[in-house]
């Protein structure tokens, strides 16, 4: 079977092709990418190796069923991995977590914290497992200072510690327990 043209045509089908017509943007965005700009934009995979937590101001607001998508307010989580975890991180600790699925639009992302009412504008979320919510109780310790802002990478170790690790870094050698 031959490929498709960059306009998701088979070659010699194509009548932009044919005409020798620049790329459209319709044609942009038939290619999966992780920075998109609309909900027509398909989103590329989770293809890393890690889970990823990012800051909350509190937890209460998210934890439970009801939840079914996050902000991902620092873009595209290049390190994470498939089904992997997303925690949460408030007060120096990590409080809880949610397997992600994939990422996903929104035009509406509202902030459900603060005082007054606000909103994250259009943009990514991640679309999480609602059914997988669960408390978490680890101090982030010495941590806890470079922590405090954006995605931090970890994976959890067979005696269920999670480990701060650095996203362009390799996964270290070990006995993950996830």
């Amino acid at each position: 079977m031959e490929d498709e043209c960059i306009h998701g045509l088979f070659p010699g089908t194509c009548s932009l092709c044919a005409t020798g017509a620049p790329r459209s943007r319709v044609a942009k965005r038939l290619k999966p990418t992780t920075s998109p700009r609309s909900a027509d934009d398909p989103i590329a995979p989770l293809s890393g190796d890690k889970d990823v937590s990012m800051p909350v101001f509190e937890v209460e607001p998210y934890l439970g069923t009801r939840t079914d998508w996050m902000p991902a307010i620092s873009g595209y989580p290049h390190h994470l991995r498939p089904n992997g975890w997303l925690y949460l991180r408030c007060r120096g600790r990590l409080a809880a977590r949610v397997r992600v699925p994939l990422l996903s639009w929104r035009d509406d992302r509202p902030t459900r914290t603060g005082d007054s009412p606000g909103t994250f504008g259009p943009g990514l979320i991640f679309a999480v497992d609602p059914s997988t919510w669960e408390p978490f109780e680890q101090s982030l310790g010495d941590d806890e200072t470079r922590m405090r802002q954006g995605y931090r990478y970890h994976r959890t170790d067979q005696a269920g510690v999670v480990h701060h690790l650095i996203a362009d870094q390799p996964l270290p050698e070990g006995d993950w327990g996830d």
